[in-house]
């Protein structure tokens, strides 16, 4: 007797029950009307089982009822429509989008049918990735990842630039304080120099150091700066679609490597300095690593066969910069990125060029460096050179110790300070003094100054003298065995006429 199933309103077969119908069938010739007279079947599933070895199948002829879901299925798609749009991090969740039919709609149900909902959705909407291949040298991605690292013994939020090359999976990653333009260019040069040579094609998110404008489709309107930076080097951009950071696959599994392996347990390091020697020595022993898609190949062999195929590196020095202009003040500060830096006071009142890079701030006056500071990401804060101030306090010098940087200087300025503030003029004399570094080098100042301070005589003619001692006109001193310039070679002494000296002493005159 052949067992008989239900599932509905339809009677379904064994697999064995099928076997003995086409036996019966083909075998022993009998009619559908006697199998299914038979078997208790009836005569339209003989007939399925005569056309098709396999078990009959069963389909729904119209959805379910959902009499409890049913009404609120237009909320929840309408939601799901919004999740699309929301950042990453904070989309609705299975259980959010449970929360706000309960609340908001008076949702009775349980939550597993909600989650069972969206799970169903979510599938019918997932996309299909394709597997891809890249040619060697041709294609590099870049990301950016935040991590988290203990730098000078505090637990801070650091940047991380990641670029990998499409062909070897050679990875470069470094971090820095912030995703500025300056670090976006200096990971960038890193990457090649680490490399040894450029991709003909960089592929990007369309993050805004690169991007000012998103046009349709893929074209982009491109920073002017970022323009100048991969003209340099000679490399092409290509942007992903909005929202499609899985167009760069490669970057984005590296982001997440590095998060479990580089950064895992949290790095301790004294500076970013520190902490970038640290990567770069992950990313040598990454190479190391078999290549995923060439069995028996290293990453560091199939970058071998990379390099003969990317591009060169420049044969000029690329400053990986941000450019502005800014206004100098009349106390000769200009404004950066809320700081405050001071420049000599010649130049107050005008413009000079700012190029902020990485690791400092520098102000130019006519493509001449006037002024560099280290570069201070916190706002709030003043830098002032004293130095700078020193011609206006030559007419203004009873400001000498109230000027900002007064305090920052050096210990031996410090003390000349203390011994000439007790002489007549001491503020005038000590900027004087300091004003020396203008024509001789400022070491052979200080040593000037050391040796004034132990003598006891710190007048300026005894610091004037000693530094002409000790140096040629030229500022540089003269060492001993140290060869002449050649007019001092060239340069004859007349012997001395004796007889002239003979009128000194009464001989040769009329008068005596």
């Amino acid at each position: 007797e052949p067992v008989i199933a239900y599932r509905g309103n339809e009677r379904l077969i064994e697999m064995a029950c099928i076997e003995v119908i086409r036996h019966l069938y083909f075998r022993q010739g009998w009619k559908v009307r006697r199998i299914a007279r038979e078997l208790h079947v009836s005569r339209q599933t003989v007939r399925k089982a005569i056309r098709s070895a396999e078990v009959p199948t069963y389909h729904l002829t119209a959805p379910r009822p959902k009499p409890v879901l049913g009404p609120y299925i237009e909320h929840i798609d309408r939601l799901l429509k919004e999740r699309e749009k929301q950042p990453r991090k904070q989309r609705y969740t299975a259980h959010r989008i449970f929360e706000l039919l309960r609340d908001e709609y008076g949702y009775p149900g349980c939550e597993s049918i909600v989650r069972a909902y969206v799970r169903q959705k979510k599938l019918e909407v997932r996309d299909v990735f394709l597997p891809l291949e890249f040619d060697a040298g041709k294609h590099a991605q870049c990301d950016w990842l935040t991590v988290v690292v203990v730098l000078g013994g505090k637990r801070v939020s650091v940047e991380c630039f990641a670029l990998r090359l499409c062909f070897s999976r050679a990875s470069f990653v470094a971090v820095y304080p912030s995703q500025c333009q300056e670090a976006f260019f200096d990971g960038h040069k890193k990457a090649f120099l680490f490399f040894e040579g450029v991709p003909h094609t960089v592929v990007y998110d369309n993050l805004k150091t690169a991007v000012r404008k998103v046009l349709t489709g893929r074209n982009r309107l491109e920073q002017e700066r970022f323009i100048s930076f991969r003209s340099s080097f000679g490399y092409a951009a290509s942007f992903c679609n909005v929202a499609k950071a899985n167009e760069k696959g490669q970057v984005e599994s590296l982001a997440g490597f590095v998060e479990r392996n580089f950064f895992s347990p949290l790095p301790e390091a004294h500076s970013i300095e520190e902490l970038n020697g640290y990567l770069r020595r992950r990313c040598e022993e990454y190479l190391d690593r078999e290549h995923p898609e060439l069995p028996g190949v290293s990453i560091r062999e199939a970058l071998e066969r990379e390099r003969g195929l990317l591009l060169p590196l420049p044969r000029h020095d690329v400053e990986c910069c941000r450019i502005t202009t800014a206004s100098v003040s009349t106390r000769s500060l200009f404004r950066f990125e809320g700081n405050s830096y001071s420049v000599p006071c010649r130049y107050a009142n005008g413009e000079v060029t700012v190029k902020a890079f990485v690791d400092r701030v520098a102000a130019f006056r006519k493509d001449k460096q006037v002024a560099s500071w280290p570069r201070c990401y916190e706002k709030g804060h003043k830098f002032v050179d004293f130095d700078h101030y020193l011609e206006v306090l030559v007419r203004k010098p009873g400001a000498v110790p109230f000027v900002s940087g007064f305090k920052d200087l050096c210990p031996l300025y410090h003390e000349l300070y203390t011994a000439v503030s007790k002489m007549e003029s001491g503020n005038k004399l000590f900027v004087r003094i300091l004003l020396l570094a203008r024509e001789y080098p400022r070491e052979m100042v200080d040593r000037a100054i050391e040796k004034a301070l132990r003598s006891g005589n710190v007048s300026y003619e005894y610091i004037v003298a000693t530094l002409r001692r000790t140096s040629l006109p030229n500022g540089r001193p003269h060492e001993p065995g140290q060869a002449l310039p050649g007019k001092l070679l060239e340069f004859r002494v007349r012997p001395a006429n004796v007889s002239q000296f003979n009128m000194l002493i009464g001989e040769g005159r009329s008068d005596v």
